[in-house]
């Protein structure tokens, strides 16, 4: 038999035990064998042939027969084949496995994961965003929207608000007018902005996935699940990304009086401000300090923000970078932020109207 010892390891690391695999070759030389002739041909002691036929029979590799003599033969090696197959599946899923791994270096330490091909973190975009719950916002290349549509579709049939930036990408592109059919499916407001921008994800205030593609070929990036970093690249994507740009597109799926950025909302609460009237909200978010899903209802009773230039005549004509409102509930006040709040008793997911009186 050509390479009888090669194929012996093969066997061996399929499961076989050294004596199994010795056996069942010899059986597969010899066709149709006796214990004798199994003995003969390989270094199996012949008190031990009986016992190792009986294991590959009760494995079906074999079937064994009385003539005389116990003898062995192989019908058909598609048991052993089929065994075989499997395991080199396993070999070539362990060895993706291997890859992945040391492509996506873990640093645990800082809930930072490290990426080398924006191929891997776009499939891990795709993977993370099937765990949203509440919002996504994206800056996006028409090619990485493309990339990642199928998943932006089955958050919002699950009704998660996504906001994307769209950008020019780096191949010729025709505008945003090009995906006018695709906004309703995959995002409750987009906006263009008209630069070369990383590929942002940026999912329920905890988990940001950042990827980079220099011009000169390099690329990298990684997966931060550290609110504090998180925070900071929040509010890059609001005061740099989202605010400054026209809408393209926008959904009427939302309820007017639901809002899901803070800053948006304290534009709104400015024009009654200083009416006397009183505004009354309902407040779904997370707790900062515990990490708690929480419900609150109530008055607003004042509204805080650091404007980013305070020498404008209309301040909220322009970026802000503090936002915050403070909601009483049941003679307690929270202070409320937005996506990025850390200093705040709430992180606000979401934030209803309730009544103006």
């Amino acid at each position: 038999m050509e390479d009888r010892e090669s194929l012996k390891e093969i066997l061996t690391d399929a499961g076989f035990s050294k004596y199994e695999a010795e056996v069942y070759l010899s059986v597969l030389e010899l066709t149709d064998a006796s214990v004798a002739d199994i003995a003969e041909v390989s270094p199996v002691p012949r008190s031990r042939v009986y016992d190792v036929l009986r294991n590959l029979k009760r494995e079906g590799y074999l079937e064994t027969y009385e003539r005389g003599s116990l003898r062995a033969r192989i019908r058909d090696p598609s048991a052993v084949v089929e065994t075989l197959t499997e395991r080199s599946r396993d070999f070539a899923e362990a060895a993706d496995g291997i890859e992945e791994t040391w492509e996506q270096p873990q640093i645990t330490q800082n809930s930072v994961r490290v990426f080398q091909e924006h191929e891997s973190v776009i499939a891990h975009a795709r993977q993370q965003l099937a765990e949203a719950k509440n919002i996504v916002h994206l800056a996006v290349s028409p090619d990485e929207l493309n990339a990642i549509s199928d998943s932006l579709k089955t958050l919002r049939e699950r009704g998660v608000v996504v906001q994307i930036v769209l950008h020019e990408g780096s191949d010729g592109f025709e505008g945003p007018a090009a995906f006018d059919s695709l906004y309703p499916d995959v995002a409750t407001e987009v906006r263009f902005c008209a630069s070369l921008l990383p590929f942002i994800v940026l999912i329920d205030g905890d988990l940001t996935i950042l990827g980079v593609q220099s011009q000169r070929g390099r690329e990298y990036g990684m997966v931060v699940k550290y609110h504090v970093l998180s925070s900071i690249l929040h509010w890059y994507f609001q005061i740099q990304l989202w605010e400054p740009w026209d809408v393209v597109y926008s959904s009427s799926e939302v309820d007017e009086m639901t809002y899901v950025s803070i800053r948006e909302l304290i534009r709104d609460l400015e024009s009654v401000r200083d009416t006397g009237e009183t505004v009354t909200v309902r407040v779904k978010g997370i707790e900062t300090l515990t990490g708690d899903r929480v419900t609150i209802t109530g008055e607003v009773n004042d509204i805080m923000y650091v404007d980013s230039n305070a020498a404008t005549d209309q301040p909220f004509r322009q970026p802000f970078i503090q936002a915050a409102i403070v909601v009483t509930d049941e003679s307690r006040d929270y202070t409320i932020g937005g996506y990025g709040a850390i200093l705040e008793d709430i992180r606000a997911t979401r934030i209803t109207i309730l009544s103006v009186e």
